[in-house]
């Protein structure tokens, strides 16, 4: 199951619909890491990850 299933992101909505069940269920139950959102939401998180970690470090540096 797709882990932003619960995070109601506009981009899902297309598929997740009652006239779309079928690809939603399986895209985002049993395929879901071939799905274009969750890749671009990993690469999202990831960027915003090492951005905080960058902040932090200038933070320290700082001091």
């Amino acid at each position: 199951m797709c882990p932003f299933l619960e995070q109601s992101d506009p981009r899902c909505a297309a598929c997740l619909s009652l006239h779309r069940l079928d690809d939603a269920l399986g895209l985002c139950g049993d395929h879901y890491e071939q799905c274009p959102v969750y890749r671009k939401k990993l690469l999202d998180d990831a960027h915003d990850s090492r951005n905080y970690r960058r902040g932090c470090e200038f933070l320290r540096a700082a001091g």
